[in-house]
């Protein structure tokens, strides 16, 4: 083998080696979840409760930033709106109250309209509306369930695979209005949902 080669070939054992210690490098970066303390602090609300849950997607849309939580089973879809102002946040928050009741309002019948008036939903999976002030600042959130696909409609037990709670609230100071939606086990009570929604506070 010429000298030559002898480089060539020194070259490319360097850079293989190099390759190969690398590699679980970026596996042990991507298999390492991110806590939410280390992300977007000026963007997620802080809470305790959020401790044990760790970051697994961000997506950045063009008007607003949703962060997806996890934590045992648990799921959380925070999605951050900056720069909408009092009169734009009561507008999110009129228009999302009004999608939930159009989404229920359509799956109460198989046959809407005048052929057929019989409600096939179960009651208990019917959302349920709250209006309430929280130290001071206005809170409006809905309980409801939601299927396995992480989806609002569900009104049957054979739908249903998620406890929910989808809740708004708005950040005057930091000018920042948020959805929140919760997924919890079936097994959780509506109380711990709202404790947690009612713990979410400004950043």
């Amino acid at each position: 083998m010429s000298p030559n080669h002898h480089l060539v070939f020194a070259l490319l054992t360097v850079i293989a080696a190099s390759l190969t210690a690398c590699a679980p490098m970026r596996e042990r970066q991507r298999a390492t979840p991110t806590t939410t303390a280390a992300v977007a602090p000026t963007l997620l609300p802080k809470s305790k409760l959020l401790a044990p849950f760790q970051l697994s997607e961000t997506q950045e849309r063009r008007f607003s930033t949703e962060f997806t939580l996890t934590n045992s089973g648990r799921v959380l879809k925070l999605e951050a709106m900056p720069n909408l102002g009092r009169h734009g946040a009561q507008t999110m928050l009129d228009d999302g109250i009004m999608g939930v009741q159009a989404l229920y309002a359509n799956a109460l019948s198989p046959y809407p309209g005048d052929i057929s008036k019989e409600v096939v939903s179960d009651m208990r999976f019917r959302p349920q509306l709250v209006h309430t002030n929280w130290n001071g600042q206005p809170r409006d959130y809905v309980l409801l369930f939601a299927n396995d696909r992480l989806g609002y409609g569900a009104t049957t037990a054979d739908a249903a695979r998620y406890r929910s709670l989808l809740g708004w609230f708005y950040c005057e100071r930091t000018d920042i209005f948020y959805k929140v939606r919760c997924y919890f086990p079936m097994a959780a009570r509506k109380e711990e949902l709202e404790n947690f929604f009612l713990s979410l506070t400004c950043p």
